[in-house]
């Protein structure tokens, strides 16, 4: 819950919650031709995907360290 607080302001679209089969958690939005993905797995350091399906161009970036730039791509959702 900290993490989400971190990273959305009031406007950013809220994403949608999936439970993993391994018991982790991940985040998603679908948005403005944008697939965003954050990965909570049990025993896995945190990250995130990103790929433009207008581009093809794709990402992989860990958590925390990536953190601004997550809240950029979020930003770019609204």
């Amino acid at each position: 819950m900290n993490f989400i607080h971190n990273i959305l302001t009031p406007t950013s679209p809220a994403p949608r919650v999936v439970a993993l089969s391994s018991g982790g958690l991940q985040l998603e939005w679908h948005r403005n031709g944008v697939d965003l993905e954050v990965v909570f797995d049990r025993g896995e350091q945190p990250f995130f995907y990103c790929r433009n399906r207008v581009t093809g161009e794709e990402s992989e970036h860990p958590l925390p360290a990536n953190q601004v730039l997550l809240i950029s791509i979020i930003a770019n959702l609204e």
